[in-house]
Parts: C-alpha cells; sequence; structure tokens
C-alpha cells in the first residue's frame, strides 16, 4: 500500500516537472537503478523523452518512466531543449558566417596578352628561335576566404599569334593557381600567385603550308592586384613569367623529318574587369 502511494505521489511530480530531453550519443544506456549495474535498455540517439528534473548519484542520473516504471538515464548523453535550441541557433550562425566567409569572385579578362621566345627547332629554312607574341582572352574564378591570406583561383583561356615568317601558334589552357596577399589598402590589393599551365588542344604551323595539332604544360609565377572601383566591382591587373612547352605536333615529312617540340619563355599580361560575390 506505501509503495503504491509512493508511486502515485512520485508519478504525480514527475509529470508536473518533468522535461522534454533529446539524446546525443549514439545508444544511451538506461539504468533500473542509481547504482547504474547493468542497463535494462538503450534510448538512441536523437529520440526524444521526458525526465524528471531531481537528479540522483551525484547529479549523474535523471529519473525517466519506462514501462510504467522509474528507471535512470544518465545526464552528460542527453540535451534539454534549451540546449539544443541554442546548439542549433549556435551551428546555424557558423554555417552563416562560413558562407559570408568563402567568396567567389567571377573574373572576365578583357584581355590576355603573351610575349616571350619561341623555340621551334629547325623547320623551316634553319629557324631556331623568334620573337613570339599571342593574344586573346579568357576568364577566372577566385575562391577564398576572408580570414585567410590565401587564395584558390582557375582560368581559362584562349590566345593565338602569328610571327612575322608566318609560324602561327594558338592554344587553349586551363591554369590553376594559387594566390597570396601581400596587403590591403582602402581597396587596393596587392597579391603574389604562382600556378601550372595545362593545354589539352594547341595547333602549330606555317601559313599557307601546313598546320597540326597537339599539347602543351607549363608554369608561371608572378603578382597581381585589383583595385574596387564600384561596389562589386574591380579592375584587375596581372603579370606573370613561366615556360610553356608544347608536344604531339606531328610535323609532314614534306617539311622536316625532325622532331618539333616548341618550348616558349612568356611573359603574361592580364587586364579586366572582376565582380565580386
Amino acid at each position: 500500500m506505501v509503495h503504491r502511494i509512493f508511486l502515485v505521489l512520485f508519478f504525480g511530480s514527475f509529470a508536473h516537472a518533468a522535461q522534454w530531453v533529446q539524446v546525443n550519443v549514439e545508444k544511451a544506456p538506461v539504468y533500473a537503478d542509481i547504482d547504474m549495474r547493468s542497463p535494462i535498455g538503450y534510448v538512441k540517439k536523437d529520440k526524444k523523452v521526458k525526465v524528471g528534473e531531481v537528479t540522483r548519484n551525484k547529479g549523474r542520473l535523471l529519473p525517466i518512466i519506462v514501462s510504467g516504471k522509474i528507471a535512470y538515464i544518465e545526464q552528460k548523453n542527453i540535451i534539454s531543449k534549451e540546449e539544443m535550441e541554442l546548439y542549433q541557433q549556435s551551428r546555424m550562425k557558423r554555417e552563416s558566417v562560413q558562407r559570408e566567409n568563402i567568396r567567389l569572385n567571377l573574373v572576365g579578362f578583357g584581355a590576355t596578352a603573351i610575349a616571350g621566345t619561341l623555340n621551334t627547332g629547325n623547320i623551316v629554312e634553319g629557324l631556331v628561335e623568334r620573337n613570339f607574341s599571342l593574344i586573346g582572352g579568357g576568364i577566372k574564378a577566385h575562391i577564398a576566404r576572408q580570414t585567410s591570406r590565401f587564395e584558390k583561383r582557375m582560368s581559362f583561356d584562349f590566345v593565338s599569334g602569328e610571327s612575322d615568317d608566318k609560324v602561327i601558334l594558338s592554344h587553349y589552357t586551363f591554369s590553376p593557381e594559387l594566390g597570396f596577399r601581400l596587403f590591403s589598402f582602402l581597396g587596393f590589393k596587392l597579391n603574389l600567385h604562382f600556378g601550372l599551365q595545362v593545354t589539352p588542344f594547341a595547333q602549330f604551323g606555317v601559313k599557307d603550308l601546313f598546320e597540326v595539332n597537339g599539347w602543351g604544360y607549363g608554369g608561371f609565377g608572378g603578382a597581381d592586384f585589383s583595385f574596387k572601383v564600384h561596389k562589386g566591382l574591380h579592375l584587375l591587373g596581372q603579370a606573370s613569367f613561366g615556360k610553356t612547352i608544347f608536344g604531339g605536333f606531328s610535323i609532314p615529312e614534306t617539311y622536316t623529318t625532325a622532331d618539333i617540340s616548341p618550348e616558349m619563355n612568356i611573359a603574361i599580361f592580364n587586364a579586366g574587369l572582376a565582380y565580386k560575390y
């Protein structure tokens, strides 16, 4: 009789003072007594259960009702409604800050100019090397965190050119880069950059004689700047120095039996506009 009275009083106070909590571990053990001798079951992660507010076993346990009987669950394995709300707010804030912290700059270069020395070997009349220039354009994307001095870049360019003696060269190039900000002041930024050139398609030849297809690769490094002119609009300039090596050109035997693998020591200049998103 006394036991029944105790249960009625306990359940009444439990229902009045109970709170909803959520399990925050993979499997939270439930114990039959406060000594925690052996678990009588488990509650899965994210499951919501109702517990009492009065702790047991030096604050380690909270009472829980299981199949009409009193049991206990460890307080470290659950999180209250208020704590859940604070956690969710904190997580949303962190995600929002991370999204704002990552900036994508889409850059449309108005012009790309490449000048250098093209070494073609012996193809026509014993010519070995010549000054050569190419012009074209491309697009570029920058991804960076505001709190970091480093930024990742990727560009795609097409350039072409013809020398005075009618040697022609053109290519499409992808260029992954890593940029490093030296300083920033009143909308002006100065950076260093290093990158690779990947040329899946290149065309080489002598005008009115032949044109052959090939590929290329290379590397470069240099400096660039950006200047804010209006809201998200920026003026950009870039200067780089490097080397490009071409291959895969099969020259018709009518003109030469030599293996032609042109190389070019280059200076690259870019100028254009960018919009910061």
